[in-house]
């Protein structure tokens, strides 16, 4: 197991989108890696998965999983051993969306030139829109309708701790 490898208990694990195509929806990867440092600070083991156009890059001296970033069945592994997951609005998201994993997703509903993304197309295609969470939802699953700048991740991260179990 690649968190026993590591010496990794209960990770906090940040995915990226860095892709380039649209790219205005992409993570704010030094809010991610500003916010990577406070966990660290605070006792916590951050762990990245980036985008599968970037996973060969170095980040920063930050531990990143490749495996993860290319294996969905790895990915769902260490979203699954994690105390908690944090996504913008892509893909691997939508793994934490419709499972059981905790979570903070950050959706921006007014991403330039990216009409799926809006507050209309959300709510006409998905059934719900801005301030509201997935029905299914528990405490520990939370979507933050704004970007990921890091006041906006600070602000998420201070509301859902309370509700990650300890450990």
């Amino acid at each position: 197991d690649w968190c026993e490898r590591h010496k990794i208990v209960r990770p906090m694990v940040i995915t990226l989108r860095e892709a380039k195509h649209w790219p205005q929806r992409n993570s704010r990867v030094l809010n991610w890696l500003r916010f990577a440092g406070y966990l660290r600070s605070s006792g916590y083991q951050p762990i990245f998965v980036r985008d599968t156009e970037t996973v060969d890059s170095p980040l920063s001296g930050e531990l990143t999983c490749r495996l993860a970033a290319t294996e969905i069945g790895i990915r769902l592994a260490l979203y699954e051993a994690a105390k908690c997951n944090f996504f913008v609005s892509n893909g691997p998201a939508a793994l934490a969306l419709y499972s059981t994993v905790p979570y903070l997703a950050f959706f921006a509903t007014n991403v330039e030139g990216y009409l799926p993304g809006s507050a209309y197309w959300m709510r006409a295609h998905n059934g719900f829109g801005p301030g509201e969470q997935m029905p299914w939802a528990r405490p520990d699953q939370r979507i933050v309708w704004d970007i990921d700048s890091y006041r906006a991740i600070m602000r998420g991260w201070q509301a859902i701790k309370p509700n990650l179990m300890e450990g």
